[in-house]
């Protein structure tokens, strides 16, 4: 895949969360006034920040697909790992947000209103919710967008989350059980802060040229041990930045291999590493050893 088609599916890909985003908050916000359901205002909560963290996004993404400049010699993708902090900020917010409404509510109860409309209105919610998720995991399965994956994420708990309040507001629906609105409220919030937590780590990781992650690794050390040309390799360094990976490698070779013979190893196992990370920044270095 070219640069400009891994930009381009990301930016369609964030595009299309905000649009479908925005239509959401529209039926949500009418439910909610119709119902009066803290579990719906939860899922309308998380919605507006939807809008709000894809729209960065969206700006992240542009950014990050920048060419290299004077001044950014290894591109802008760090902006996506900038991004992924805020997110998972606004994110926490809302379910610190949602627990601080949810203890209100266990002490004064309210009934739910037109249960029925909200139920359907979700309904549809969670159609067009799992749209989006399908949409950008075939996105992130191509480009490893860490802007794509946090908002697939986001829109992945939207799913679940529309699927609990659903269950919450057929039960809550009976005076008895009002209870049970506030209380998955709760358990919505923790859950978002557990995303939260996810894609900061994530983010933070990578601003701090973490090692990739072990499998990733694995693959590379795998296809090194494999190369019958290489005696032996040292300083594997790996990290990421955004959804762009960066591998160094120093290549021990027969010393008496003409300088073609051992450019030619050394471009091989580049490109080797190429076809596992398409978009990657790879420096091979080779060192002459006795045989």
């Amino acid at each position: 895949m070219t640069t400009h088609a891994h930009n381009t599916l990301n930016k369609r890909a964030v595009i299309f969360s905000i649009g479908v985003s925005l239509f959401l908050v529209l039926i949500k916000a009418f439910a909610w006034f119709e119902t009066d359901s803290l579990s719906l205002l939860s899922s309308l909560l998380d919605s507006s920040l939807d809008v709000v963290v894809s729209s960065l996004n969206l700006l992240a993404v542009l950014y990050a697909a920048k060419p290299e400049d004077d001044d950014h010699r290894f591109g802008h993708n760090s902006i996506e790992d900038i991004t992924g902090l805020v997110q998972a900020t606004f994110i926490a917010a809302s379910g610190i947000f949602l627990i601080y409404e949810a203890a209100h509510r266990f002490l004064d109860p309210q009934p739910l209103l037109a249960a029925t409309t909200g139920i359907i209105i979700l309904s549809i919610s969670m159609l067009c919710t799992l749209s989006i998720v399908l949409y950008q995991r075939y996105v992130r399965l191509k480009t490893k967008s860490v802007v794509v994956e946090a908002d697939s994420l986001h829109y992945m708990s939207d799913f679940l989350v529309n699927g609990a309040v659903i269950i919450a507001m057929i039960i809550a629906a009976n005076p008895a059980w009002s209870f049970v609105d506030p209380a998955l409220a709760i358990l919505v919030a923790l859950y978002i802060l557990y995303s939260a937590s996810q894609i900061g780590l994530k983010s933070y990781n990578n601003l701090m040229d973490r090692e990739m992650a072990d499998d990733e690794r694995n693959q590379i050390i795998a296809l090194l041990e494999q190369n019958t040309d290489i005696l032996d390799y040292h300083a594997l360094k790996t990290r990421r930045s955004g959804s762009r990976a960066f591998v160094q490698v120093h290549l021990d070779l027969d010393n008496t291999l003409s300088f073609q013979a051992a450019h030619d190893i050394s471009e091989n196992v580049e490109h080797s590493i190429q076809a596992l990370f398409p978009l990657a920044d790879i420096i091979v270095h080779m060192d002459p050893r006795k045989v």
